[in-house]
C-alpha cells in the first residue's frame, strides 16, 4: 500500500488533486440534480431535494476551499509519468479529504490538461451519502465532464437516484440523458420517476421531456414536457392536484401552482375545473415580517352557472337542506375572502386582523373540503394564528380588528367587530345585525390595595352597537369589586365582597325619535360571601412507581345577592342590559386524588453533601404529580324562589362531575344533572377513551339533555363513537358512527384504512351521511410518496 499526502495545489502534484477535489463536488451536484429533473412533472419534490443537494454541495465546497486540509491518496500502486505529467493509481485506490472519499480500482490524472478519469467500482461518499458508477471523466479546468451509469443515495431523505449518462456542459449547466428517482429501497421499487433529456441552465431554469411516474412497472402519470426553476430554496412550480367526480360539480380537477416570491413571502394559485359549473380561481398569499408579525390571505371565487332559485329541481340539485333551508341562493357571482394578520406595534401593543367575507350562505358548505376548502382553511388558521374560523354552515361570519396591551395587573383591549350575515343578499329582509364599532375593555386583576387587608378588581367596557337597518346605541359599563379575605381557622377562609355596577346608554335619536330619552342609566350593587376550605391527607403507597397519593377535599359555600332594579325601559342589546335580581346559596364539595410518581431508578428524596458546610441536604427526587381523579358535587338553593314563588322549588338540580385519568389505557369525563323534584336525570354526558400501548383506540361520547319542565326525556340525545385498530405496524383500520336518538336518524357512518409501506402510504375513507331524501356517500383517498409529496381525490 502506497500513501501520498497532498497539500495546497502550489506544487505539481497538488494541482492534480485539485482536479480530484472538484471532481467530488461536480459529481455529487450532478446526481443531486437528477433528483430535481426526475420530479419536474411533480413539482412539490423540488424544494426537498434541492435543499439536501445544497447542504451537501456546501460541505464539499468548504472542504475544497480550505487550503489547510490536505488530500490523501492511497493505492496498492502509484506511478507518475513525468513526460505526460500524469499520475496513475491502481488497486484499492482511495482519495479522501474530511468526510469526502473517492474509491476506485483505477485512477488516471492528466495534470497538464486538468483531466481526471476513474473506473472500476467507482464510489464517492460524503458522510452517509453514496455515489457510484462505472466510470468518471471530467475536465476540472473547464468544469466539463460526464459520469456513466451513476447511482446516488442521499441518506437524509432516503433518495435513490440513477442516471444513464450525466453531462456537465458548463459551470451551472447540466444535461442528463436518463434520470430515475425513488425513495424505495431494493432493486424493484414500488414507485419511481423517470425523465429524458433533462436540462438545467445557468439561470437556474430546468426542463425535461417525457417524464413518467411508475407504480412498480406500471406507468401512471405522463407529461411530454415540463419546465421549472431549479433554485436553492423553496421552489416555484406545480403542486399535487386534486380531482374526481360528483353530482354537484361533475368532473372536476383542481391544480395548484406554488410561487416562491422571496425569503419572507410566497403564494399559491389555484385553478379548479368543474364541468357542471364554471372554473373557480383562487390565490393564497403568505408573508412573515418578524417573529410575531405575519399574515395569510385567501381569496377564491367564480361565476356559477347554476343557481338555487326554487324552480324545478334547482333547490334539490344546487341548494342545501340543512342550515338556511328556507333561503334560496340566487346569486351567480360567488366568492370567499378570509385572512389573518398579526402585528407587533410600539409600546408592546399587539394587533390582529381577522377577515371572513363570503358571498352567500352556501359557499362554505359547497366547498367544505379539498383545495381552497373550509376544512383546510380552518385547520390552517387555527394552527398558524390560533383563530377559530366560523363553522362551514354558519350564516354569520365574524370580522375583527383587535388591539391589545397587557400589564402585570391590568389589560386594555380594543376591537372593531363586524358580523356579516351572508343571507342578506338573497333576501329582502333588513340587515339588523349588531356590530361592535368599537368595543373597548379595561380590566384589573384581583390585587391588594396598598398595604391594607382589602383587595379589588375591575371590569369596564365601552361599546357602540351599530347596525345597517336596526337600532344603534352607545353603552358604558363600570363594575369594580371590593374583597376582604378573613382567615378564621387554619383551614377556613371567609371572603365577603361587594360589587358596584354603573351602566350608561346613549341612544341615537334617529332610532328612537326626538321625543324619547337619549340618555339612560342604571346603578346597582351585589354582594357575595365565600366560605371555603381545603383539607388533605397524604397516603404513602410505595407500590410500583407510585410513591404516595394525596387526597384533597375542598368544601365551598357561596351566597350571592343582587337587589331587584327596574330595567324595563332600558335599551336591550345583550345580557349586560338585563341583570336579574338574585338571592342564591350555592354549596359544593370537590374531591381530588393526586399521585406522586417516581421515574424508574429514582427515589423520593435526593440526598447530597454540601461541600462548603459538609452538611447533608435532602431535596425532592425526579418526581411527577398528576390529578388522576376529580369528583365534584354542587347544588344551589334559591332563597328568592323559596320566599316569592308559588312553585316552591328552590333547590336546583344536583350537578355531578367526574374526571378520571388513571394514567394508562383509560380516561373519562362524566357529568350529570339530577332533578330532586322529578327524580330523574335532566342530562348525563359521558366521554371515554380506551387505548393500549400497541396503538389501538376506542372513543365514545354519549350526550343526553332534557328540559326540567318537560316530561319527554328526548330533548337531545346522541351517540358518537370511533374505533382505531392497529392490525400490523403497517395497517390501521378505523370506523366511526354517529346517531341522533331524538329523531332516530343516523348522522354518519365512516370506514377508513391506512397503510404505510417503506416509501409510500395510502389513507382511504368512505363516509355515508344520509340526508332527508337521499344518500350522500363520499369517497376520499390520499397517496403519500415519501420524499415527494401527496395527492388525493
Amino acid at each position: 500500500m502506497v500513501t501520498i499526502r497532498i497539500n495546497h495545489p502550489s506544487t505539481v502534484f497538488d494541482d492534480s488533486l485539485k482536479g480530484v477535489r472538484r471532481l467530488h463536488a461536480f459529481f455529487l451536484s450532478c446526481l443531486l440534480l437528477i433528483a430535481i429533473g426526475g420530479v419536474m412533472a411533480l413539482g412539490q419534490f423540488l424544494f426537498a431535494v434541492n435543499a439536501a443537494a445544497q447542504v451537501d454541495q456546501d460541505q464539499i465546497n468548504d472542504a475544497i476551499q480550505d487550503p489547510d486540509i490536505p488530500w490523501n491518496l492511497e493505492a496498492d500502486e502509484i506511478d507518475y509519468d513525468q513526460e505526460a505529467d500524469e499520475y496513475i493509481a491502481r488497486g484499492n485506490v482511495l482519495i479522501y479529504k474530511g468526510n469526502i472519499r473517492l474509491l476506485a480500482d483505477y485512477v488516471r490524472f492528466d495534470h497538464k490538461n486538468m483531466q481526471a478519469y476513474a473506473e472500476g467500482d467507482v464510489v464517492l461518499t460524503n458522510g452517509l451519502d453514496i455515489l457510484n458508477g462505472t466510470s468518471i471523466d471530467i475536465d476540472l479546468e473547464k468544469q466539463i465532464g460526464s459520469v456513466e451509469n451513476g447511482y446516488l443515495f442521499i441518506e437524509k431523505n432516503n433518495y435513490h437516484i440513477t442516471g444513464d449518462l450525466i453531462k456537465k456542459v458548463g459551470e451551472n449547466t447540466y444535461t442528463i440523458d436518463q434520470a430515475t428517482l425513488t425513495t424505495c429501497d431494493g432493486e424493484k421499487p414500488d414507485w419511481k420517476l423517470t425523465g429524458k433529456n433533462l436540462k438545467i441552465k445557468d439561470d437556474g431554469g430546468g426542463s425535461a421531456q417525457h417524464v413518467t411516474m411508475y407504480a412498480r412497472r406500471m406507468p401512471l402519470l405522463y407529461t411530454p414536457y415540463f419546465y421549472y426553476p431549479a433554485r436553492k430554496d423553496r421552489q416555484t412550480g406545480l403542486l399535487w392536484p386534486q380531482g374526481g367526480y360528483s353530482d354537484r360539480w361533475g368532473t372536476n380537477y383542481n391544480q395548484p401552482f406554488f410561487w416562491a416570491i422571496d425569503k419572507s413571502s410566497d403564494a399559491t394559485i389555484y385553478y379548479q375545473y368543474m364541468n357542471f359549473r364554471n372554473p373557480r380561481l383562487g390565490v393564497e398569499y403568505r408573508y412573515q415580517l418578524d417573529d410575531y408579525s405575519k399574515g395569510t390571505w385567501q381569496l377564491d371565487g367564480f361565476v356559477d352557472k347554476q343557481i338555487d332559485d326554487g324552480e324545478g329541481d334547482n333547490s334539490e340539485r344546487w341548494g342545501f337542506e340543512d342550515g338556511a333551508v328556507d333561503i334560496l341562493r340566487k346569486n351567480e357571482d360567488r366568492y370567499w375572502l378570509r385572512g389573518s394578520h398579526r402585528q407587533k406595534l410600539p409600546y408592546d401593543i399587539r394587533g390582529s386582523l381577522d377577515v371572513d367575507l363570503v358571498s352567500d350562505q352556501d359557499y362554505t358548505r359547497e366547498f367544505e373540503n379539498g383545495h381552497m376548502g373550509w376544512a383546510d382553511a380552518k385547520e390552517y388558521f387555527d394552527k398558524e394564528f390560533n383563530r377559530d374560523l366560523d363553522d362551514f354552515n354558519d350564516t354569520t361570519r365574524t370580522n375583527r380588528l383587535n388591539l391589545n396591551k397587557i400589564w402585570p395587573k391590568y389589560s386594555l383591549n380594543a376591537q372593531l367587530r363586524y358580523d356579516l350575515d351572508s343571507t342578506i343578499r338573497n333576501t329582502d329582509l333588513p340587515d339588523d345585525t349588531l356590530q361592535q364599532l368599537p368595543l373597548i375593555e379595561f380590566d384589573a386583576v384581583k390585587q391588594r390595595i396598598s398595604t391594607s387587608p382589602l383587595f379589588y378588581n375591575l371590569n369596564s367596557e365601552y361599546v357602540y352597537y351599530w347596525s345597517v337597518d336596526g337600532q344603534r346605541t352607545q353603552r358604558v359599563d363600570l363594575f369594580p369589586r371590593l374583597y376582604l379575605p378573613l382567615q378564621l381557622k387554619p383551614f377556613i377562609t371567609l371572603e365577603p365582597s361587594v360589587g358596584l355596577r354603573g351602566t350608561f346608554w346613549r341612544v341615537d335619536d334617529d332610532e328612537f325619535g326626538p321625543k324619547d330619552k337619549t340618555y339612560y342609566d342604571r346603578e346597582l350593587f351585589d354582594t357575595r360571601l365565600d366560605l371555603f376550605s381545603e383539607l388533605y391527607s397524604v397516603y404513602n403507597v410505595k407500590r410500583s412507581n407510585i410513591d404516595s397519593i394525596k387526597h384533597t377535599i375542598r368544601p365551598r359555600i357561596t351566597h350571592e345577592f343582587i337587589p331587584e332594579v327596574g330595567q324595563d325601559d332600558l335599551p336591550k342589546f345583550d345580557s349586560t342590559d338585563r341583570i336579574d335580581n338574585q338571592n342564591l346559596l350555592t354549596y359544593s364539595l370537590t374531591n381530588t386524588l393526586t399521585s406522586k410518581t417516581l421515574k424508574e431508578g429514582t427515589f423520593a428524596i435526593d440526598r447530597r453533601i454540601d461541600e462548603t458546610t459538609q452538611t447533608v441536604i435532602d431535596s425532592p427526587g425526579d418526581t411527577n404529580y398528576s390529578d388522576f381523579l376529580r369528583f365534584k358535587l354542587e347544588q344551589s338553593y334559591d332563597i328568592k324562589e323559596a320566599t316569592q314563588s308559588d312553585s316552591n322549588k328552590p333547590f336546583s338540580p344536583i350537578l355531578a362531575e367526574l374526571d378520571l385519568f388513571p394514567g394508562k389505557y383509560f380516561s373519562a369525563d362524566i357529568d350529570a344533572l339530577w332533578s330532586v323534584y322529578d327524580w330523574k336525570f335532566l342530562s348525563h354526558n359521558i366521554a371515554a377513551i380506551f387505548w393500549n400501548l400497541r396503538g389501538d383506540r376506542f372513543r365514545v361520547e354519549y350526550r343526553f339533555t332534557t328540559d326540567s319542565d318537560e316530561i319527554n326525556f328526548n330533548q337531545a340525545e346522541s351517540l358518537y363513537a370511533d374505533l382505531r385498530v392497529k392490525v400490523t405496524d403497517r395497517l390501521i383500520l378505523s370506523a366511526n358512527y354517529e346517531h341522533n336518538f331524538l329523531d332516530n336518524t343516523r348522522v354518519q357512518t365512516g370506514l377508513g384504512l391506512f397503510y404505510k409501506a417503506q416509501c409510500w402510504s395510502f389513507d382511504g375513507r368512505i363516509v355515508d351521511r344520509p340526508s332527508f331524501n337521499s344518500t350522500n356517500i363520499s369517497y376520499e383517498f390520499t397517496i403519500n410518496l415519501f420524499g415527494l409529496g401527496e395527492f388525493g381525490i
